[in-house]
């Protein structure tokens, strides 16, 4: 099931998807709100809908009736997302201008649902990543089939890194979804994620494969498995898989970089770093570089770093680093979230450009600062800033000056904090375990290097071996040569 759908006019998302659209009387702006959710969630576009993509769909609805709450609800939810909204007080004044919008609206012409969807809004607009899960985790108690709940939930758990919640919320739901449902396939995906997330390799393949039965070209299923063969240190399993449905994600706006970066990583686990920089060079670098956006770029970062710990120097990536770094120029005064700050300031140190660097140090130390001045402060980032955040900067400036004791020094006392509350995936923020054992290595801590190693290990000690030794097996050798080697 796949594109072209059918969209629902505000009886069909009243009979059909059992929601209640009453904050528009259009059945126009309903069928563009309607294109929106399902290019959103499916990250994919259309090809018979005539109006573009996700927000060019909002943005339609929004100009057929200017006063559809629930489209404009959404539309500062990603705005408020992707900004730092201690800085771009314009996002936070449209939210706030948003819910005055809605109280002084009769009744009637809002349903209890689309407000709840507001409320969220509105904790977002505090950066409450918090708040506004609570909010969709009760609207999914009464309307457990609302994807866009599901789907806003499932992301700001991954923003927060939280593995429990993208398996439990998405398992509590699944049940509501039968194959005829247009989104069955993608909860499947989802659920996929959830489960290897939390190291559920066989489950997690076997909801994958299902979801990819079912939505074949469902990008988020196909970018699900690629992290099941990454966790499970199946590399030549993942990049055959990726490989045989390279035309369904290649040229995806959302997350093509995203999967091309996970077939590279393939690559590096084997060993095979030519295979691995030529995707590297091809897939992720010029696209990331192209977007300016954090996902994108963190992945070509996280990339460069991951070659660097294999052995290769970083004036081998000079140019790279310092195309990637002129890239983030735009994020020097941080985007309010500790994982992609991190990210770039990697690229500026290594990219020589230290009054950014100087910026997003600053700005990082600001936001743990705030916390800890106020501990009801809702900001979920500056909480993790305090909790991770500062040690994480540091940790970074000590590598790049190769002072590997105070790498190990900052990082060994937060390594479990790290997927408490650092956003991503765990093999994203795999780099940073890397970089600590890495440190360990290099500062000639082998005993404390050997520990690290078998602590990265445990995460596959039950996956069975399917094509020839495991990829992690491969990778941790490369670790124990190195630490046996005289430093």
């Amino acid at each position: 099931m796949w594109f072209p759908f059918h969209y629902n006019d505000v009886r069909g998302w009243r009979d059909v998807l059992g929601l209640d659209l009453k904050s528009t009387t259009s059945d126009e702006a309903a069928k563009h709100f309607d294109a929106a959710v399902a290019q959103f969630v499916l990250a994919g576009a259309d090809p018979q809908y005539s109006e573009g993509g996700g927000f060019e769909a909002l943005q339609k609805a929004i100009a057929v009736d200017p006063d559809f709450m629930l489209a404009k609800t959404l539309m500062a939810s990603f705005e408020a997302q992707g900004a730092n909204v201690f800085k771009d007080t314009a996002v936070v004044k449209k939210i706030y201008d948003l819910k005055s919008e809605a109280e002084k609206r009769p009744k009637s012409s809002m349903s209890d649902w689309e407000r709840s969807h507001l409320k969220a809004t509105v904790a977002l607009a505090h950066n409450d990543f918090l708040g506004a899960c609570r909010v969709w985790e009760d609207i999914l108690v009464e309307y457990p089939k609302d994807i866009l709940a599901l789907h806003l939930l499932f992301f700001s758990h991954i923003t927060m890194g939280r593995p429990r919640g993208l398996r439990d919320h998405v398992y509590s739901v699944v049940d509501e979804y039968r194959p005829n449902d247009r989104y069955y396939g993608n909860v499947l995906g989802k659920l996929c994620f959830g489960l290897q997330e939390n190291l559920q390799f066989e489950a997690a393949e076997r909801q994958g494969k299902k979801a990819l039965e079912h939505t074949p070209k469902d990008v988020w299923a196909i970018h699900s498995m690629a992290h099941v063969y990454d966790e499970s240190g199946e590399a030549r399993k993942g990049i055959d898989f990726l490989t045989g449905n390279e035309a369904d994600w290649k040229d995806n706006v959302g997350l093509g970089v995203h999967v091309a970066w996970h077939r590279g990583l393939h690559h590096l686990y084997l060993g095979e770093f030519e295979e691995g920089r030529a995707i590297f060079e091809a897939s992720v670098r010029p696209k990331a570089v192209a977007s300016k956006f954090p996902f994108p770029l963190s992945d070509a970062v996280a990339f460069l770093l991951r070659l660097e710990m294999e052995g290769f120097s970083i004036e081998e990536d000079k140019e790279a680093w310092r195309e990637i770094a002129v890239a983030y120029e735009d994020q020097a005064d941080s985007i309010n979230n500790v994982f992609y700050d991190w990210h770039a300031l990697a690229a500026f140190i290594y990219g020589d450009k230290e009054p950014e660097a100087a910026r997003l140090r600053k700005a990082v130390m600001e936001q743990a600062e705030r916390y800890e001045q106020d501990k009801h402060e809702k900001s979920y980032n500056c909480k993790a800033a305090f909790e991770v955040g500062v040690a994480m900067i540091e940790a970074l400036d000590a590598y790049a000056k190769k002072d590997y004791d105070d790498v190990v020094a900052k990082l060994m006392p937060i390594r479990f904090d790290l997927h408490g509350w650092l956003g991503g995936s765990h093999a994203q923020k795999d780099v940073i375990d890397q970089l600590l054992l890495r440190s360990a290595i290099r500062g000639g801590k082998s005993r404390l290097a050997q520990q690290l190693l078998r602590e990265r290990r445990a995460r596959t000690i039950e996956v069975e071996r399917t094509d020839g030794e495991k990829s992690d097996a491969i990778q941790s050798r490369r670790f124990l040569r190195d630490i046996q080697k005289p430093v």
